[in-house]
């Protein structure tokens, strides 16, 4: 609005302007979102992998370890919870990324649809009135004061100013 003595270019330029500016501000957390999701759900597979890892140190340290499953469970336990733990904050973090992407994606769609209509209800307003034409009694037009044209009987007369 500090633009309003400016052309209708002018003025579409800066509101262009500063969408490039805020545009990023507003959708700039979001790759952080994203990122959480997926290093959630990696550390659940590093903490099933170190579970694993855990569970066959186990088997191979224990000489008598054939046939006991017990020495197997608490490593596959602990593979099982750092899995479960990775997915529960990674699901839920990964649905407000999507859902969060989707606001931000309307509302930047939402200003731009509005700064649109904004300009060009700016350039309507602005444009100059079209200079009144007259027209003949045949559907010619001019700009001359008295144009003739035919009547509809054919007669010729001058057109109305």
């Amino acid at each position: 609005l500090t633009r309003a003595n400016k052309s209708v270019a002018d003025i579409a330029a800066a509101i262009e302007a500063s969408m490039l500016e805020v545009g990023p501000q507003v959708s700039k957390r979001i790759a952080t979102i994203a990122a959480v999701a997926n290093i959630a759900t990696l550390l659940g597979l590093l903490g099933t992998i170190f579970g694993m890892i855990n569970a066959f140190q186990t088997v191979a340290a224990s000489g008598e370890a054939l046939g006991k499953t017990e020495l197997l469970a608490k490593g596959i336990y602990q593979a099982m919870i750092t899995t479960a733990a990775g997915l529960l904050v990674a699901i839920p973090v990964l649905i407000a990324y999507h859902w969060i992407s989707a606001k931000v994606e309307a509302l930047v769609s939402e200003i731009d649809r509005l700064s649109v209509e904004f300009v060009e209800a700016f350039a309507w307003s602005a444009a100059p009135a079209p200079a009144a034409r007259r027209v003949s009694w045949n559907g010619e037009s001019g700009d001359a004061p008295a144009q003739l044209g035919r009547s509809r009987s054919g007669n010729e007369v001058a057109a109305s100013t």
